[in-house]
């Protein structure tokens, strides 16, 4: 099992992406739809339908470090919330995340197993 400090670590560059949905009626924070959708994506996830199944299926291992007590998002909500989201304020995180990767880690090596040990 994997300790939840690097998921922590992983999900705290996404926080600062807004939330394009109503205030009331969310089933699902934010970070946690896009920590599950990243962690499905590096396991070779495709498509919305593909990041649910993943989810369902890794449910276990992935309630370690995300909170999964509504359970795993649908692939209608994954699609709903990605296409709401501002592309270049995912993209400016997403960028955070890899260089802060490549700043602690010299070798190619070590960040390659960083991203195994995290997803």
């Amino acid at each position: 099992m994997l300790p939840p400090a690097p998921a922590v670590s992983f999900l705290k560059y996404f926080l600062p992406i807004s939330d394009p949905r109503r205030k009331c009626g969310k089933l699902h924070k934010l970070e946690k739809i896009i920590g599950l959708s990243v962690i499905a994506i590096m396991g070779r996830a495709e498509t919305w339908s593909e990041i649910e199944q993943y989810g369902e299926y890794h449910q276990g291992w992935i309630s370690n470090f995300l909170d999964l007590e509504n359970g795993i998002p649908s692939h209608d909500t994954f699609g709903r919330v990605f296409s709401m989201l501002d592309p270049k304020e995912f993209q400016e995180c997403f960028v955070n995340w890899v260089e802060s990767l490549v700043m602690e880690e010299k070798s190619t090596e070590n960040i390659i197993l960083q991203l195994t040990l995290i997803f």
